[in-house]
């Protein structure tokens, strides 16, 4: 054990992709943040020891085995230091339900969100706002103002106002935003705001996020947080990164390029067909110019209720 001491600790965060360790010694197989992108196959990950307390054996086949499952979120350090190729779990994250630290303030200082709600929370730290749910007005809301709903929903939740236009002018042409729209023809049987296709397995994992929240599939808010979720997290459409960063996002009706937001969650997230790309610029401009409108209105009132005006 002599070449596991030193001073070169390097600790990690990673997610469990399997517990079916082929040498059954209890190791799990744990994609590790910052390392491992998701380019990374599942076959090149590495397999983790796991700390047990020390009210166990600590010798094989006496004690506890680990139960951690997959898609846990789990917390450790490298054996080899910076080699960094024998990882050791020394016990999971709670990741589910909770928003992170800057959006429960920033949600606290607005007052626009009851946190103990879990109806308004999502993974990944997903929220919704009281104010988005009075604007839905329980499903009677008109186009326009759901264009604002979504907008503010994207851009409270991480996005800047330019790429959530060119999202949210995406999900107008693809469903006028109606979390029941349904396509079902030879091609394709597509469900909800984004039209996610379940022949190819994308409104099933819609369900299967619906499941785990114990919600509604086709609920306008449901989606909405699995649509962030999908765009952080899978493999295929992923494009939050992208265009959560101002510096990647100059416009939203531009050319057909990475700098347009319209453009890119098109091409990276929808993944549509050529022809149904020109209605989406206008659409964009739309929710952007009400998003605006929305913000200077409600700047006006709270200067007229403040008696400033």
């Amino acid at each position: 054990m002599n070449e596991y001491y030193g001073d070169n600790i390097r600790w990690f965060v990673g997610r469990i992709i399997s517990g079916q360790d082929p040498d059954e010694a209890g190791r799990f197989q744990v994609r590790i943040y910052g390392i491992h992108s998701e380019e990374v196959e599942n076959k090149y990950l590495p397999w983790a020891e796991t700390m047990l307390p020390t009210t166990e054996g600590g010798v094989s086949g006496v004690g506890k085995i680990p139960q951690l499952k997959n898609s846990a979120l789990v917390f450790g350090f490298f054996l080899d230091g910076i080699t960094s190729q024998s990882p050791i779990i020394l016990g999971s994250m709670s990741h589910i339900e909770q928003p992170s630290s800057p959006q429960v303030r920033a949600a606290a200082e607005g007052g626009r969100v009851n946190l103990l709600d879990t109806k308004n929370i999502g993974k990944e730290g997903v929220i919704v706002t009281e104010q988005q749910k009075q604007i839905y007005r329980n499903g009677n809301a008109e186009v326009a103002e759901l264009r604002v709903l979504v907008m503010d929903f994207l851009v409270s939740n991480g996005l800047p106002i330019k790429a959530a236009a060119g999202v949210c002018g995406n999900l107008e042409v693809e469903s006028n935003f109606d979390p029941n729209a349904k396509l079902q023809n030879e091609i394709e049987d597509s469900r909800g705001i984004a039209q996610w296709n379940s022949k190819w397995g994308r409104w099933q994992s819609v369900e299967a996020y619906a499941s785990e929240l114990n919600e509604d599939p086709y609920d306008l808010f449901l989606q909405l947080k699995f649509l962030i979720f999908d765009m952080k997290t899978n493999r295929t459409h992923r494009c939050w990164d992208h265009l959560s960063n101002p510096a990647n996002i100059s416009n939203f009706d531009g050319p057909k390029n990475d700098l347009n937001s319209t453009y890119h969650f098109f091409r990276r997230y929808e993944r549509a067909a050529e022809e149904g790309y020109p209605r989406r610029p206008l659409a964009a401009r739309e929710a952007y110019d009400g998003y605006q409108a929305s913000l200077r209105a409600s700047a006006e009132n709270n200067l007229i209720s403040s008696g400033a005006g």
